[in-house]
C-alpha cells in the first residue's frame, strides 16, 4: 500500500511539473529571441561628413495596416483601399539612413540649402526639395564618393520603419516618443535623433519630414512587388512616407502614405538615402565630402585652396589615386 501511494504521489509531481518545466523552458527561449531581436543592427560611414548607415536585415513582414483584413496578391481584396490592405513582403538585405539627410549633409554637397526652416541648424532634416531635386543630390554624392546610394522603395522604407514590429508608429505605440508631430512641433522642424529611435537604431521615420521613396504613386496595394523592389507608376507623382511635424498624429502612423509630383516642394518633405551595397562596414578609408560652397565659379584661388586639400587627403592615404584624380578633374572642370 505504502509503495502504491508513493507511485501516485510521483505521477503526480510529474504531471504538475512538467507544464511548468514546459513554460520554464518557453520563458527561456522567449527572453533567448527577444535578446537576439533587441540586438541593434550594424551601423556605418561611407565618408566623413556622409549620412551614417543602418544595416537592415533580410526578412519578410506585413505591410499595411496592422489588425487590418489580409489580402492575398492578386486578391480582390488586394485593390481596397491605400494602405488597408495589409500583405505579406520579403525583404533583401539593405542599408537606410540612421536619419533624414540633414541641412549640413546637403550644403555640403550642393552648396545651397533650400530648406524653409533654415534657422533650424545643420542637424536638421533638409526640407523643401521635390523628388528631382534628391534624386540630383543622390547623382552628385555618388560621384564624390563614388558609391552607390539611392532613394529606398516603399516597402523597404515601411520594412526598416517597423523594425519588426507591428506598432502604430516606427518605435512605438505612443507617438510623442518618437515623432515630432502638430501636437508637439511648434509648427517646425526639429534636429535629428532626439527622440526615441527605433528598435533598429533609426530615428525619425515618423514626424519632421515627410519622406520620398523611389516608387510611384498606386492607390492600393494589389499588384504590388512582394519582394521590396520599386513599384513603378506613371512617373508623374511618387510616394512619401512618415508623415511631418504639421501633420496630426494619424498621419505620422507607420503605415500613413501620401504623394506628390516629382516636381513639388514644400517645408514638410526631405528624405533619407539608402543602399544595396553594404560591403562598406569594412574598415575602408574614408572619402572626405568636400563642401561645394568653399568654392566660386571662376575663383582661381578657391581651386587652387581645394586642390591642396586634396593632394593633402592623398598623401595621408584618406583617399586613393584614382579617386584623387577623378575629383581633381572635378574641381578643374568647375572652374
Amino acid at each position: 500500500m505504502k509503495r502504491e501511494i508513493i507511485a501516485v504521489t510521483h505521477s503526480l509531481v510529474r504531471t504538475f511539473l512538467k507544464p511548468i518545466i514546459f513554460m520554464i523552458c518557453l520563458m527561456g527561449m522567449s527572453a533567448q529571441a527577444a535578446t537576439q531581436d533587441s540586438k541593434q543592427p550594424q551601423a556605418f560611414h561611407d565618408c566623413q561628413g556622409c549620412p551614417e548607415m543602418v544595416v537592415i536585415p533580410a526578412g519578410n513582414f506585413r505591410m499595411g495596416v496592422k489588425n487590418s483584413f489580409y489580402a492575398p496578391q492578386g486578391s480582390a481584396l488586394a485593390t481596397i483601399g491605400s494602405e488597408r490592405n495589409m500583405h505579406q513582403v520579403s525583404v533583401k538585405i539593405f542599408a537606410i539612413g540612421k536619419t533624414e539627410v540633414t541641412q549640413g549633409q546637403w550644403r555640403a554637397v550642393m552648396g545651397s540649402n533650400p530648406s524653409n526652416f533654415n534657422k533650424c541648424g545643420d542637424s536638421c532634416p533638409v526640407e523643401q526639395v521635390s523628388w528631382d531635386d534628391a534624386k540630383l543630390f543622390i547623382q552628385k554624392l555618388n560621384v564624390i564618393t563614388g558609391k552607390q546610394y539611392r532613394l529606398p522603395s516603399e516597402a523597404e522604407w515601411e520594412y526598416a520603419c517597423r523594425a519588426g514590429k507591428e506598432e502604430d508608429f516606427c518605435g512605438s505605440e505612443v507617438a510623442d516618443e518618437v515623432a515630432w508631430f502638430s501636437r508637439n512641433s511648434s509648427g517646425s522642424t526639429h534636429p535629428t535623433s532626439v527622440l526615441h529611435a527605433n528598435a533598429w537604431g533609426l530615428y525619425d521615420m515618423s514626424g519632421n519630414v515627410m519622406e520620398w521613396v523611389e516608387d510611384g504613386w498606386h492607390k492600393s496595394f494589389g499588384g504590388a512587388p512582394v519582394d521590396g523592389s520599386v513599384w513603378q507608376g506613371d512617373g508623374a507623382n511618387r510616394v512619401v512616407r512618415g508623415g511631418a511635424s504639421n501633420d496630426s498624429a494619424k498621419n505620422v502612423k507607420s503605415y500613413s502614405r501620401n504623394y506628390y509630383g516629382v516636381g513639388s516642394r514644400y517645408g514638410s518633405i526631405g528624405f533619407r538615402l539608402a543602399t544595396s551595397v553594404v560591403s562598406s562596414v569594412s574598415n575602408e578609408k574614408p572619402i572626405v565630402v568636400i563642401p561645394k560652397e568653399t568654392a566660386k565659379t571662376g575663383d582661381k584661388s578657391s581651386a587652387a585652396d581645394r586642390l591642396k586639400e586634396l593632394e593633402s587627403m592623398r598623401t595621408q592615404g584618406l583617399i586613393t589615386d584614382n579617386e584623387y584624380q577623378q575629383k581633381r578633374k572635378q574641381i578643374l572642370e568647375s572652374f
